[in-house]
């Protein structure tokens, strides 16, 4: 029979004849003959240069090494011994040392056939064998590695029945690392030891399941609660023969706590969105609705089978479709957008919305979504609307008090005018001069707030401008050298209650700098300033540059009606402070 593969084969014999027959059946079975030698050293060096698969060796050979030590020097070379005879001393040799059978001289053809065969065949077997047991060692050494690295805690057991069959307990046959970190048992303590004494739980936990799994000789999993350490654990449970099982266990008390936090923050986001009032859209980039939540269905404009996923100028009529596509696009480019009210009509009547509008995920994502949310403020505009119509109608009442209270002073400062055209005194001509000075200083205020169009604000920088042009002309004329310089922002503004007090202040101010501070000379400058301090307090100032009060007057107790109205307007009616500052001239200062 022709070998498929050919084997290298080497030959050590003594005698010539006898090794070259050999050689000669061997190559005939199509074996390679790759050395024949006489001598057990030469063997060992021929092996080592050839590395054959099998060696003929004579029992008996030249040189200092007979068969039999030569054979135990070749250890990771087959060796079959030839022999004239089999006797009880060979067989003793044999003994010590590993071959794979025996050729007998003078050699046949159909002998070395079968022995070879049968020798190779067992090395075959052999090497198949030491190869299985390498792969089991990996196996078991990888087993065991995995084993020991495993972060899950790994626990073998093995039930224990009583004599009526039934399981009564479980011992524990090994633990790994991972197993001593989650329980905080040590291996030492555990390995050998019943489950129903190492837990402390009186009888061994989940015996009855782990019994039925061994018995059906099927996994299954399951989470606990394990009260001893405290820990939320998944457990997977694998069956092994013999009544084994194994457990395979993780910590997963972060991840139950993490979950049950995230099912109450649903919870609580469920119970808002349930307790919110709006109507809620979830668009996409290209404006369709891709779903809503709404607790308020008669708020739809129509039925979601008529808007979901529509565009929305599908949904929607041109004026609203527009005001929503806009908020989306400002929502789009700043992330949010707020404060869009556009209104629907609605079986027959208007509502009003209001909405705001937010991004989900980056402005670039083609997947980001709009979450919109529309509330109906339907009443809050019909409030607005009410209430602005109620304060055009009183600002409206207003300027009309304006226009008539200042049409009334402007009929007593003409009454006034009689009175002084038909006296002949100069004392009663000032006077009722000064009233009428007075009176136009509170009537300007009255017209300057018709005139305004804003009942409520005096701007007083025009007022100034009109009330001091008014005085030069009275007591300068319009050819006056007198300068005078308005330092008050556009923007400077009083009450009503703030206005005529001050307007009445400035006017005997003004009026005191024109009549007396210039008296004997055709120049002069008047500064007139306002503005708001730091602490939110008004600060209005008068200064002159002409000759000052006389040394011998104490302004703050003079009797003259003039700076008494100014203390007591300044003090009583505004709260403030009214002042002289030290500098040439005369400077009053109003705080308030």
């Amino acid at each position: 029979m022709e070998p498929t593969k050919k084997n290298k084969i080497i030959i050590a014999e003594e005698e010539p004849q006898t090794a070259q027959q050999l050689k000669n059946i061997l190559e005939k079975l199509g074996h390679e003959v790759r050395a024949v030698v006489r001598t057990g050293e030469d063997a060992l060096t021929e092996a080592a240069r050839h590395h054959p698969d099998l060696a003929v060796l004579g029992v008996v050979l030249d040189g200092g090494l007979d068969g039999f030590e030569t054979a135990e020097a070749l250890s990771q070379t087959p060796v079959v011994l030839a022999t004239a005879a089999i006797d009880d001393y060979l067989l003793g040799r044999a003994r010590s040392i590993h071959h794979y059978g025996y050729l007998v001289k003078p050699y046949h053809e159909r002998d070395v056939q079968a022995r070879l065969e049968t020798a190779f065949q067992a090395v075959r077997t052999e090497r198949q064998l030491r190869r299985t047991e390498e792969h089991l060692a990996q196996s078991r050494d990888l087993h065991r590695s995995l084993f020991t690295a495993m972060n899950e805690g790994v626990c073998l057991h093995e039930i224990l029945y009583g004599p009526d069959g039934q399981a009564v307990d479980y011992v524990i046959l090994d633990v790994n690392p991972a197993y001593e970190i989650i329980t905080g048992l040590k291996r030492e303590q555990v390995v050998g030891g019943r489950a129903s004494e190492i837990y402390g739980t009186g009888s061994a936990p989940y015996l009855k399941e782990y019994a039925q799994a061994v018995a059906d000789g099927r996994p299954f999993s399951f989470e606990l609660w394990w009260p001893p350490m405290k820990k939320c654990l998944n457990v997977s449970v694998f069956v092994q023969p013999h009544g084994r099982f194994g457990t395979v266990f993780k910590d997963i008390t972060d991840r139950k706590t993490a979950e049950e936090e995230l099912r109450a923050t649903r919870a609580r986001l469920e119970a808002t969105l349930n307790a919110l009032p709006d109507l809620m859209f979830e668009v996409d980039p290209d404006g369709r609705i891709e779903g809503y939540r709404s607790n308020r269905p008669e708020l739809l404009n129509a039925g979601p089978e008529l808007f979901l996923g529509r565009t929305l100028s599908e949904a929607l009529p041109p004026g609203p479709a527009a005001a929503v596509k806009a908020s989306l696009d400002q929502a789009d480019a700043m992330g949010s957008h707020r404060g869009t009210i556009y209104s629907l009509e609605m079986n027959g009547m208007e509502r009003w919305y209001e909405l705001s509008v937010a991004r989900r995920g980056d402005q670039m994502d083609p997947s980001r979504r709009f979450l919109a949310l529309a509330r109906d403020v339907t009443e809050r505009v019909g409030a607005d609307r009410r209430v602005l119509t109620a304060i055009k109608e009183k600002d409206r009442l207003l300027q009309e008090l304006h226009h008539r209270v200042k049409n009334n002073m402007q009929v007593i400062i003409s009454l006034l005018s009689l009175k002084a055209r038909k006296s002949r005194s100069t004392l009663v001509k000032e006077a009722i001069q000064e009233s009428q000075n007075r009176i136009y200083a509170m009537a300007l205020v009255h017209e300057s707030l018709h005139g305004a169009g804003q009942p409520i604000g005096l701007g007083v920088q025009v007022y100034v401008q009109r009330l001091a042009q008014y005085l030069i002309n009275l007591y300068q004329g319009p050819e006056t050298g007198i300068q005078l310089t308005i330092e008050v922002p556009g923007n400077f503004e009083l009450g009503v209650d703030q206005a005529i007090p001050c307007g009445l202040i400035l006017n005997e101010l003004l009026t005191n700098a024109l009549k007396y501070a210039f008296v004997g000379r055709d120049r002069g400058e008047i500064r007139l300033g306002a503005r708001v301090d730091e602490d939110g307090r008004a600060r209005i100032w008068v200064h002159d540059d002409g000759v000052g009060l006389p040394e011998s007057l104490d302004w703050l107790k003079t009797d003259t009606l003039g700076l008494s109205l100014v203390r007591n307007l300044a003090i009583s009616q505004l709260k403030g402070e009214f002042r002289r500052e030290p500098s040439p001239g005369t400077h009053f200062t109003l705080v308030f």
